[in-house]
């Protein structure tokens, strides 16, 4: 497993639950999520985008449909995220 850092920023999204961005530092991810979610809402967006990462899908080309079926189909185990860094900011 790779050593992460992800800061999980709670905002106002109007339109999405949440957005991944790929940061320039190696291993370093913006995860913007909708502070309006519920808890429960919110872990599932947030175990979704980690998906991504894990699956390094921003350095695929596969069709974004082909991409998020494969997450659909993928679970991230709560012993997984032990090596992630989280850092959490309520915009």
């Amino acid at each position: 497993m790779l050593s992460l850092v992800v800061n999980i920023i709670y905002c106002d999204l109007p339109h999405v639950n949440a957005v991944l961005e790929k940061c320039e530092d190696i291993d370093t991810y913006n995860l913007y999520i909708n502070k309006n979610l519920s808890h429960d809402r919110m872990r599932e967006e947030i175990k979704h985008e980690l998906i991504h990462i894990i699956n390094d899908d921003f350095n695929v080309d596969y069709h974004v449909n082909i991409v998020e079926h494969r997450v659909r189909m993928s679970q991230v185990e709560d012993e997984a995220l032990n090596e992630i860094d989280f850092y959490h900011y309520i915009i």
